[in-house]
């Protein structure tokens, strides 16, 4: 009976040394999380490091004077990320780009300058929302520029491309692609002074070929299609239609774009042509005024012309 009163004495003298002994660890835990606690609050408040978010979701870490940012890594929220020095005004993503100049809210805004490390390509000019936007010149790296109007990071309005050749078009674009009215010189002395669409000479120009050749008149997706004045350097001349770049006086079905035919098989043609030869007298140019298919004076029945 008394055995029972002597072991509980036991357990409780067994639990008083565990206790004592944990005490100096639970102490030595406490001093621990104080001085994790206390070097965070001095690199907080000595340092400067903090971690901002900004309205737009992008995360910021690192050294910032007061709630301004100087040195340290953004993290943007597609999953990207860049270093970022204030003193350069400079960020320098993860892909290797690297951009220098204006920004707000670590977003490309204003004047700045873009390193593409994938193609090498350099562009200086205006951006807002991360795009080349405004006035601003891109050199690529195969040796062609650009400089001139951009839009949400596109060639859009007017703008001078010069090709590595020397070749230069100075007019309007859309889409990254000559659109409008435009100019461009050849490097091999060509010029055409035009309309432009998709980056193809579209509607009416005049195109000066190096060997005195010209050409006056309509296109179609770069091809001498419609109404024109061809005319050879040694004074030779066509007035009349074009058909891939033929002289084709056939009418054309605007649906299909096939030539129109007569039940027996003959086709149909538009206006006569006029084709001069010069003569001794200038004021007497030889001419032959009738029909041609395919760069071929063809003879046809009157009921075959439109």
């Amino acid at each position: 009976m008394n055995e029972q009163p002597h072991e509980k004495k036991m357990e409780r003298e067994v639990r008083r040394r565990e206790q004592k002994k944990s005490r100096p660890l639970l102490i030595a835990f406490i001093i621990a999380v104080a001085a994790v606690v206390l070097t965070l609050v001095v690199v907080y408040f000595t340092l400067g490091f903090r971690y901002l978010v900004f309205s737009d979701g992008t995360k910021f870490l690192g050294r910032c004077i007061g709630e301004t940012p100087q040195t340290g890594t953004v993290y943007y929220t597609d999953g990207s990320s860049a270093s970022y020095d204030a003193e350069t005004q400079t960020l320098t993503y993860k892909n290797g780009d690297v951009y220098t100049g204006e920004m707000q809210d670590f977003a490309r805004s204003g004047e700045g300058k873009l390193v593409s490390k994938a193609s090498g390509d350099l562009y200086e000019g205006a951006f807002a929302d991360n795009l080349a936007d405004g006035y601003g010149k891109t050199s690529f790296a195969n040796g062609d520029t650009y400089e001139g109007a951009y839009v949400a990071g596109k060639r859009e309005g007017e703008g001078t491309y010069t090709w590595a050749d020397g070749s230069v078009y100075v007019g309007s674009f859309k889409n990254n692609l000559m659109d409008g009215h435009g100019f461009y010189s050849g490097a091999d002395g060509s010029s055409y002074d035009g309309e432009y669409a998709a980056d193809l000479k579209n509607g009416k120009g005049l195109f000066h070929w190096a060997n005195g050749d010209t050409y006056d008149g309509e296109y179609v997706n770069d091809v001498r299609q419609g109404y024109g004045v061809y005319t050879w350097a040694n004074g030779e001349s066509y007035e009349g239609t074009f058909y891939n770049n033929k002289l084709d006086t056939r009418v054309v079905d605007p649906e299909t774009g096939a030539f129109v035919q007569n039940a027996d098989g003959s086709y149909q043609h538009d206006k006569e042509a006029v084709y001069s030869w010069p003569t001794d007298n200038p004021d007497e140019p030889k001419l032959y005024t009738g029909y041609f298919e395919a760069n071929k004076i063809v003879q046809i029945a009157e009921t075959a012309s439109a």
